[in-house]
């Protein structure tokens, strides 16, 4: 009676450590069209997958749905279909710049688009006529459109929070209920390259100081062809 009523004792506290234990983050590569990675939780070492299969603006945010699997040290894979991942912040790359894929926005490729500033240069140029800058125009100038900033600057990291997930369902003795993906953009393979691409035009729509919704709605529209196709 006395070792039964040891063992439980011991099995709850086993329970409580390891609903007290939280897994903040874990670190993944973009492959193909998936992120994946590893991380380790009380001394033991997982595998895990994150493939997106469907893209969607959500209050002015990025949200992928897809299949989250996990695998432990012996093999043993558990997965979640239809996990929600949510695009919070992002870290600009350093390097060559991906090649993005063509959106067109009302007929229009959007790589075509001038910004506002060089096009009051261009409808000068060709009027013909001569723009003197005041003292207060040149204080005001946009920076320089140098490879690290605006249109031609792109992403290196991504994150995104995760819905929450139980920790038992994928066999980890945590707490994921607030688990971070932090996705690198280094892709290697013609599938993550053009991904990285159309992640950053995403992310150029959505995550500057003003939401370009037509931009946003295409470069979506682009996401998911590319995550659709196999």
């Amino acid at each position: 009676m006395f070792g039964r009523a040891k063992q439980k004792s011991s099995k709850t506290t086993q329970s409580a450590t390891a609903n007290n234990r939280r897994l903040h983050s874990i670190a993944g590569l973009l492959k193909e069209r998936a992120f994946a990675g590893g991380f380790d939780v009380a001394g033991s070492s997982y595998k895990f997958n994150y493939e997106p299969s469907r893209a969607a603006v959500a209050g002015r945010r990025l949200e992928l749905t897809g299949r989250l699997t996990v695998t432990d040290a012996r093999g043993q894979a558990r997965l979640k279909e239809g996990v929600r991942a949510t695009l919070l912040s992002t870290q600009g790359g350093i390097g060559a710049a991906p090649v993005r894929r063509q959106v067109m926005v009302g007929g229009v490729a959007a790589s075509a688009v001038a910004t506002s500033g060089r096009q009051q240069q261009l409808a000068g140029g060709a009027a013909g006529v001569e723009t003197k800058k005041t003292d207060e125009q040149s204080k005001t100038k946009p920076l320089p459109e140098v490879d690290s900033t605006g249109s031609l600057s792109f992403c290196g990291v991504i994150y995104f929070q995760f819905e929450p997930l139980d920790g038992r369902t994928l066999g980890v003795a945590a707490d994921l209920s607030r688990l971070q993906l932090n996705a690198r953009l280094a892709p290697t393979d013609d599938t993550g390259r053009a991904l990285h691409g159309i992640y950053c035009t995403v992310v150029d729509a959505l995550y500057g100081k003003e939401v370009n919704e037509p931009l946003a709605t295409a470069s979506i529209s682009e996401l998911n062809k590319l995550l659709a196709e196999k």
